[in-house]
């Protein structure tokens, strides 16, 4: 497929793309990193049409294409801050997180490594974790879209932290330019 072909998924209506999301994710599989290159102008598009979904829905009717999407999304950010000195240089704290769904069996990580400057996440949960957000499906997909504003969401109660709360405010240090920078909706 070429990236090209991507076009189509972004004139879908939400539940039309979510019926559609296998086959997108088999589409861009293995050409993240070449997407974020060459059509770093797609990416807010993406990220907006992938929010519409109710995540906690999708979650129940689909786990294993829920842990694809995650992983996708994690690619996505990871491909980003890798391509992205300024962003890279925003990692100045390692920090292991678990994200656990409220109203779903969604559950995450993420791993930011400040000696790699990286940052990498995936479906499941880590042992050890410095930090645990909880917080509804919605709330949480927004979080890895750029929908929702971490230190405003946190504020708001739209989600809990459980661990150092410095911890979940250099998180934020680090996710919110990403999502600045793709246009997200959250700052």
């Amino acid at each position: 497929m070429s990236l090209q072909d991507i076009d189509r998924y972004f004139e879908m209506e939400a539940e039309e793309l979510r019926d559609e999301l296998d086959n997108l994710l088999e589409d861009i599989e293995g050409q993240v990193e070449t997407l974020v290159e060459e059509r770093p102008d797609d990416l807010p598009r993406l990220m907006e049409k992938l929010d519409e979904t109710d995540a906690a829905e999708f979650a129940e009717e689909e786990p294993e294409l829920a842990d694809r999407f995650q992983d996708f999304l994690w690619d996505l950010t990871e491909s980003f801050i890798a391509a992205n000195e300024d962003l890279r240089e925003n990692i100045t704290q390692g920090a292991t997180v678990n994200f656990t769904a409220s109203d779903s069996p969604m559950e995450g990580h993420l791993y930011v490594d400040d000696e790699e400057q990286t940052l990498d996440g995936g479906p499941g949960q880590v042992d050890g974790a410095d930090l645990h957000i909880s917080g509804d499906s919605n709330t949480l997909v927004g979080m890895l879209t750029g929908s929702t504003d971490l230190v405003q969401g946190f504020m708001a109660g739209e989600f809990e932290m459980d661990g150092d709360v410095d911890t979940g405010m250099e998180l934020a240090s680090v996710l919110e330019p990403v999502y600045d920078e793709l246009g997200g909706d959250a700052a």
